[in-house]
């Protein structure tokens, strides 16, 4: 058992090298409060515990009172254990209270016939049937070493709570011819993200394969992927390949630099190139799907390469988002998103004008409305281009009842990601984990019904002869930790073995066989043991006596030292031989034990 401010990779390696019996790794309910150079550590070694083939169970609990007492006992035990001799270790091991761990799952086996679910929804655009169209994926699974405990926040909550909120922002502008734009937006929630983006791969091959006429064979300008947005003051657009000037992907991209330098300048803004790699056995980034396709994508990202920790991690908990820069760097993305689909920029719009404003109106007793549910369009006669102002501002009869609460749609929008976000990691959502039926696909397909036309599942099932991935199941057990007395075998009260020497040695005899003539013999041979136990030299090596016929052996056993303690008996040949093990000590016994700890330990080395 180790807690996680203690645990290393040495330590880790250790206990698989000393055969343990399992490894319970326990974690801190309050995830926040743990030291960052914990969590980063434990971050660059779960790649290598995931690599890792062991046969070795290695579990993972959440600390409680119970667990941290049973961690604190056994840690002072094993602590008291390390500087003792061998024979030491014995003593403690018969004298001290252990604990016995036990799970109540069976063997785990692989899962047939699993599906992964991927959710569409999409918003058609105003015009002919050959509009454009603009895709927004983002995956929703989350991944870490013990399932269960993954909960995805920054990889990928935050991505998916940007493609609602622009879901949710798009479909307010949708709504009114004036504002109803020429681009269909497809939004594609994926499943499999974790698993080479499995998802995606059978969302392409439905839609270009085995369709004749589908939004992403017709005229794609471009597929946006959206990434850990929810760190950091930096922002990266990952391409397979640079758009070329004069691209509908070349503006978004030179909107994407002007609003972030003109609007937000503490944010570091650069697009990275890397060449999709088929040799490698997982994609990097999810566009690169799209790539393989001959389709226009990119993925943005607060990470500047794919191989961040934070992307596979069980630390990836809540608390490592920050739901300000998770709003800024949405709105980032709309901005410039809106200025290409409007081609604002053609017609004249400032760089540093907020086309999403956050203004906030406070009329008698006061209201917060922002990125609101409703688009009023004015036109700028100067200028001749579009702007939005997603919020409305308060008539008298709507003041008089707010009393400073913000009700349903209108709400203020970094509370709105605030609330996705809080939703999307109060459970796991490891691909195995996340059922076609889950009440977690309901709850999102029912979000995006609200804000998107034709919302439909999409499912993935592996190939039976020839699986890219395969899902197990008893990710999650009940262990049961029994407290062991003081050991049986070696050692018991007075009680057990009540009565005098005397008495005793006169039960012994009773249920002794009879001996034959060849008593002188059996005496010879005892004596010999006896002299042993004295300290003199004698043909029994390593064997100690310490009364009734009760003697300690210590052998090489397999390549092992064995220490035995066990009652011998004299067969009917008169030959002395070892009886049955689990014997009980009487307390004389039990201090001769003790004292000759050092010939014991003695014996041991020479081994």
């Amino acid at each position: 058992m180790m807690r996680l401010v203690d645990f290393s990779y040495e330590q880790y390696q250790k206990a698989l090298r000393q055969s343990a019996g399992a490894v319970v790794i326990i974690l801190p309910k309050a995830m926040s409060a743990v030291p960052q150079d914990v969590v980063r550590q434990f971050m660059e070694i779960e790649p290598e515990m995931l690599a890792m083939e062991t046969i070795v169970p290695v579990y993972f609990a959440v600390e409680d009172e119970e667990l941290l007492s049973i961690y604190e006992q056994t840690r002072v035990a094993s602590t008291s254990q390390g500087s003792a001799s061998a024979a030491e270790v014995l003593l403690h091991t018969a004298t001290a209270n252990g604990f016995q761990m036990v799970t109540s799952g069976a063997q785990s086996k692989a899962i047939s016939d699993w599906l992964i679910t991927s959710l569409e929804g999409r918003l058609t655009g105003l015009g002919g049937e050959d509009l454009p169209t603009i895709v927004i994926v983002a995956h929703y699974d989350s991944f870490g070493v013990a399932p269960w405990l993954s909960h995805g926040a920054d990889s990928n909550g935050s991505g998916i709570s940007g493609l609602l909120e622009l879901a949710r922002l798009f479909s307010r502008l949708y709504t009114y011819k004036r504002t109803h734009a020429g681009y269909n937006l497809l939004f594609f929630a994926s499943g499999g993200g974790k698993f080479n983006y499995q998802g995606t791969k059978r969302w392409l091959e439905d839609n270009l394969d085995h369709t004749d006429s589908s939004l992403l064979q017709d005229n794609v300008a471009f597929v946006l992927c959206l990434d850990t947005l929810g760190r950091g003051n930096s922002l990266h657009l990952h391409v397979s390949k640079p758009p070329k000037e004069g691209t509908l992907q070349h503006a978004f991209l030179r909107e994407l630099e002007m609003v972030v330098a003109s609007q937000f300048p503490e944010v570091k803004f650069s697009m990275v190139h890397k060449k999709i790699n088929l040799a490698e056995d997982m994609l990097a980034w999810e566009h690169e799907r799209f790539a393989i396709r001959r389709l226009p994508a990119f993925t943005i990202s607060h990470l500047e390469s794919h191989r961040d920790g934070p992307r596979n991690s069980i630390m990836d908990m809540r608390s490592r988002v920050d739901s300000k820069t998770l709003t800024r760097n949405t709105r980032i993305i709309a901005e410039a998103l809106t200025r290409v689909i409007y081609n604002l920029t053609e017609k004249g719009a400032p760089a540093d004008l907020q086309i999403f404003t956050e203004q906030m109106v406070r009329e008698q007793g006061g209201i917060d409305v922002a990125w609101g549910e409703r688009a009023l369009e004015t036109f700028d006669q100067q200028h001749k281009f579009v702007v939005f102002s997603l919020w409305r501002p308060l008539s008298a009869a709507d003041s008089a009842g707010a009393a400073g609460v913000c009700d349903g749609p209108q709400q203020f929008q970094q509370e709105q990601l605030e609330s996705v976000m809080d939703w999307l990691t109060s459970q796991p959502r490891a691909a195995q984990l996340v059922d076609k039926d889950s009440t977690f696909l309901n709850t999102l397909e029912y979000y995006m019904s609200r804000y998107l036309k034709d919302v439909k599942q999409h499912h993935v099932k592996a190939d039976k002869r020839d699986p890219e991935f395969v899902f197990y199941d008893q990710l999650k057990q009940v262990m049961n930790a029994y407290r062991m007395p003081k050991s049986k075998e070696l050692v018991e009260t007075t009680t057990s073995d009540s009565g005098s020497d005397a008495e005793n040695e006169k039960k012994r005899k009773k249920e002794m066989p009879s001996k034959p003539e060849k008593r002188p013999k059996t005496e010879a041979k005892t004596s010999k043991v006896a002299t042993k136990s004295q300290g003199q030299d004698s043909e029994e090596e390593g064997m100690f006596q310490i009364g009734k016929m009760r003697y300690v052996r210590v052998s090489c056993f397999k390549g092992k030292v064995l220490v035995d303690i066990r009652e011998f008996y004299i067969d009917k040949e008169g030959d002395t031989k070892p009886g049955r093990k689990g014997i009980a000590l009487s307390a004389e016994q039990w201090n001769h034990l003790k004292e000759i700890i050092p010939d014991i330990d003695a014996a041991v080395k020479k081994f």
